[in-house]
């Protein structure tokens, strides 16, 4: 998550309207964004074969005001589609583009799709031919047509498909090399292929076709949960405290510090100093594999029970020990609290009760007891995780002041008289 709201979608219109381009060579097909009043421009549609139209969700904290006039513009502009579709074109296919649910089992969830939603709209001039996502369909599982999907981070698409043993399996596809990849999960769930605890989806297949990277994975049982309940909490400590773990102290904060420095070069020197002292705060501790986005939204529950951890693509091999559970935590206060991730960092949530109560079994699993000083390097750790993690997946952050003030600038300073010093 990028923050407690964060973005609406984290996703690219052009990136996801790639996967609906047909792979045939020789088809004209182009994408067109909608503006923010959802006029079609039919200049730019003319001579065009196949025609992606549509913009993605607006981001929670938008005026009602904006989110009112659009919401009612858009559905006046599909209907007007669908009613006179710019000839020889016809509407094959409308999809509703919705955005992320914060809470499951809420009401306001409706309410929120109806006002932030965006729509992908496919127009063909003579049937609808094979996309790069039924490519990739046909290539995991031998089906050539995938009916339905939901948009997922960094302008993937994410579909569930019958798998050969009649299982459900989740076939995950997005442009080759974008942050929406899925290959860097997949490494994950193959490094996981031995996992005992029946929480992590098996990879089944993974590959490359038509400029589409994808994977196919089975599904798992279970609902993401309404809250995150001691129970399951329980559960995800267990889990966590079972992850491989690797020879020597945890590296993942040098990536996470590299990657924040190489878009914010500003910040290089205090970067560099933070990833010296926090070499000398976690040299003790053993290296351990991260999820990186855990949060009751990438997990699966049935009632009280933990059933599955999915969505693997903030993983890091040699993360320090407790990051996830402080992703846990810090997340679900943020979404309780509907503050950021920013200002829960200067809050020093690795040294509340709150933390110390779901941490206490997984210090004593793994056999450690760390001190103030290492909690406080696990907890920036955190932090520099996830600004990392927000960054990869959304290009367009370093651009938003606000965003980078809260996550970074302020963060930072509140530093310079701590790990520091």
């Amino acid at each position: 998550m990028a923050g407690a709201w964060g973005p609406a979608a984290l996703v690219s219109f052009q990136a996801l309207a790639s996967l609906l381009m047909p792979t045939e060579p020789g088809r004209r097909a182009i994408a067109l964004e909608a503006n923010e009043s959802w006029q079609f421009d039919r200049m730019a549609a003319a001579g065009a074969e196949l025609i992606v139209w549509g913009r993605p969700p607006w981001p929670s904290g938008t005026s009602l005001r904006t989110l009112t006039r659009a919401a009612i513009a858009r559905e006046r502009a599909l209907t007007r589609l669908r009613a006179n579709p710019p000839s020889p074109l016809q509407v094959v296919a409308v999809h509703r583009w919705l955005p992320p649910d914060l809470r499951a089992k809420r009401a306001r969830n409706k309410i929120r799709e109806a006002f932030l939603g965006g729509a992908l709209v496919e127009l063909a001039a003579a049937g609808r031919p094979t996309r790069v996502i039924d490519a990739a369909s046909r290539m995991a599982v031998g089906s050539e047509s995938v009916q339905g999907f939901l948009p997922g981070s960094g302008g993937s698409a994410l579909s569930r498909l019958r798998l050969a043993d009649g299982r459900q399996g989740i076939l995950r596809v997005a442009p080759a090399g974008g942050p929406g990849d899925p290959a860097h999960a997949a490494d994950a769930l193959e490094r996981l292929a031995g996992d005992a605890t029946g929480l992590v989806p098996r990879l089944v297949a993974r590959g490359t076709t038509a400029g589409a990277s994808w994977s196919l994975e089975s599904g798992l049982f279970g609902r993401r949960p309404d809250r995150l309940i001691p129970a399951i909490a329980r559960g995800v400590t267990r889990f966590c405290a079972a992850l491989p773990r690797t020879a020597g102290p945890p590296t993942a904060h040098h990536d996470d510090l590299d990657r924040i420095a190489a878009v914010y070069p500003r910040h290089e020197p205090s970067l560099r100093r933070i990833s010296r002292s926090l070499d000398a705060r976690l040299r003790g501790l053993p290296a351990v594999m991260r999820h990186g986005d855990l949060w009751t939204g990438n997990l699966l529950a049935q009632r009280t029970t933990l059933t599955g951890v999915v969505d693997w693509d903030g993983w890091h091999p040699a993360g320090a020990p407790g990051v996830d559970l402080l992703q846990l935590l810090s997340m679900d206060q943020a979404l309780k609290s509907r503050r950021h991730v920013g200002e829960l960092c200067l809050q020093r949530p690795w040294w509340s009760q709150a933390f110390a109560r779901i941490s206490d079994e997984y210090w004593r699993r793994l056999d450690l007891h760390p001190d103030p000083q290492t909690l406080e390097a696990v907890g920036i750790g955190w932090w520099a995780g996830q600004v990392a993690h927000s960054l990869s997946r959304d290009p367009t952050l370093p651009g938003d002041r606000r965003w980078t003030d809260a996550h970074l600038d302020r963060v930072l300073r509140a530093l310079e008289g701590s790990i520091l010093s």
